[in-house]
């Protein structure tokens, strides 16, 4: 078979980059854009933060010596840590760490606590916190500086405990992500796909303080940061029954459009010898009332249509979807169940559930409702976004020809949404274009070439599930056009065309539009017609 002119398997990237193998002089290189971090399942299995950090930030964040920090009352630096005594309200900080309006990255070690809380701010004022501590635990906060540039972690008069290991970098974003997707028995796969996702908002500003008041508890008690939660830090909550007859819940709210459309996630994990191992999600938009119900222990989703999937390590995501129908807020609730369908139930005080990770997020698509929880935003007291991707100009007028060649993809969608999403050759416009995109329709690919603001083909072929993975290979020779998907021909046209037009490859329809919303594990053009049974061996 020939040698490929552009081959983009997902191994490499950099700040703005995605590397493409072929060719290596880096002119097949894509620009990829994101304005803000954003997370991916790693190669063992854990959900990571992928996002460009700058340089370390803090001096003597491990407190090595008693220097570079100014101690309020009660903060000793002593044997690497530095320590709080109870008594006052007193500030540990370090001036001119920060730039207004930039975002931050903070993380630190809190230890030894036996009362109070501190919260970590970027900035003096109430209004610049980013993150609260009450129990011990690997935290890890992000922030933008809206005045006063210093880190500043202030104890209340009762916390008495010790932090170490304190590190600030900024944010610089605009990093791919390589996902390993996870099977159905929670195991990562071998080699990633490059992700793209459409821009996401997590509406839970607690989503991994769940201890936090701004859950609020009934006949439930939470104890913070128990176990290793799906991002391998020890900073999930364990929920616990009481002994009364009725509902072990807790919930939050957040505000709502009418007639919009959104998914309810969070993640969860059976603890061995648990008197409990369902639970329920819930939402109240006024009416009616959405529940759906899950077996964390066997991994199993009950009555009403929601979702679950495997994280691993005995972790699940659970979610649903909700449609509002109201303006207002809507009630997001989270709780225990002894069986399913059934909310209330008489505690024994060991029923017990790990729980971490809440998100609600408004489907940017309205027209089709869909299950899919998109990947993780997390929030530290205040809503946090996932900014669009955009990924473009692989190549250049010396890569492509014009006239003949093949398109291949082996991609699958994120959801069956009502959009186009595209990857294709083109000019910079969307009047010369070869494309690869799935429709509006669900599962449906649709192919096209346009040259010079004329159609020449456009082809629509279903797919048994655009959610799974397919290889498609889409050979644009004038006069001789084939589709293949998965091994199978499934379009052949003789229209011929001269004036098609082609410099660079993008993950949209050419003019920055219809982006690319799904997962590629492997992208390549060829400047040839292949044979058949080439482009059978190439998708089967």
């Amino acid at each position: 078979m020939a040698t490929p002119s552009l081959a983009m398997i997902p191994s490499a990237y950099a700040d703005s980059k995605l590397y493409s193998v072929l060719p290596n002089n880096g002119d097949g290189d894509f620009t990829f854009t994101r304005d803000s971090a954003a997370t991916r399942i790693g190669s063992n299995g854990l959900i990571q933060t992928v996002g460009f950090f700058g340089n370390e930030l803090i001096i003597n964040g491990d407190f090595s010596t008693d220097s570079d920090w100014n101690k309020g009352t009660g903060w000793t630096i002593e044997g690497g840590a530095a320590v709080k005594s109870a008594g006052t309200q007193s500030d540990l900080d370090q001036f001119q760490v920060t730039t207004l309006g930039n975002s931050y990255k903070v993380e630190l070690i809190a230890s030894n606590i036996t009362a109070g809380s501190i919260s970590v701010r970027l900035g003096t004022a109430s209004s610049n916190i980013i993150g609260t501590i009450e129990a011990n635990g690997t935290y890890v906060f992000y922030g933008t500086v809206a005045s006063d540039l210093r880190l500043r972690i202030r104890a209340n008069s009762t916390f008495s405990g010790s932090i170490d290991n304190v590190s600030v970098k900024e944010v610089l974003g605009d990093q791919p992500r390589l996902n390993y997707d996870l099977n159905a028995n929670g195991e990562p796969s071998s080699c990633p796909s490059f992700l793209m996702e459409k821009e996401a908002t997590n509406l839970s500003v607690f989503s991994q303080d769940l201890h936090d008041a701004a859950w609020a508890k009934s006949n439930i008690t939470a104890t913070a940061n128990v176990t290793t939660s799906p991002d391998g830090l020890i900073n999930a909550d364990k929920f616990t029954d009481d002994t009364v007859d009725g509902r072990h819940k807790f919930s939050d709210s957040f505000a709502a459009v009418d007639a919009k459309n959104y998914t309810l996630s969070i993640f969860a994990k059976y603890v061995e010898g648990s008197d409990i191992d369902k639970m329920y999600l819930l939402a109240a938009t006024s009416t009616p009332t959405t529940k759906a119900f899950f077996d964390i222990k066997n991994g199993v989703a009950l009555t009403g249509g929601g979702t679950i999937e495997n994280y691993g390590n005995g972790w699940y995501r659970v979610s649903m979807v909700i449609t509002t129908n109201a303006t207002g807020n809507v009630l997001f609730e989270i709780g225990l169940a002894y069986a399913d369908g059934t909310r209330n139930y008489v505690g024994t005080g060991n029923g017990q559930m790990f729980i971490w990770g809440a998100q609600s997020e408004i489907n940017q698509v309205q027209t089709t409702v869909y299950t899919y929880a998109s990947s993780y935003v997390p929030t530290q007291e205040t809503i946090q976004t996932r900014a669009q991707e955009g990924c473009v100009d692989g190549g250049n007028a010396n890569t492509f020809n014009n006239l003949e060649g093949v398109l291949y993809a082996e991609l699958a969608a994120n959801a069956n949404d009502a959009s186009f999403r595209a990857i294709n050759l083109n000019d910079g416009t969307d009047e010369n274009r070869v494309t690869i995109r799935y429709r509006t329709d669900i599962n449906v690919i649709n192919i096209r070439i346009e040259a010079n603001d004329v159609s020449i083909v456009s082809e629509s072929i279903s797919v048994t599930s655009a959610l799974d993975f397919h290889k498609v290979a889409f050979q644009y020779t004038s006069g001789d056009i084939k589709v293949f998907i998965d091994g199978v021909s499934r379009h052949t046209s003789a229209t011929t065309y001269t004036n098609l037009t082609i410099d660079r490859l993008n993950f949209d329809s050419g003019e920055g539009t219809n982006r690319f919303r799904g997962k590629c594990k492997d992208l390549r053009v060829y400047n040839e017609s292949l044979t058949d049974a080439q482009l059978i061996a190439l998708t089967q």
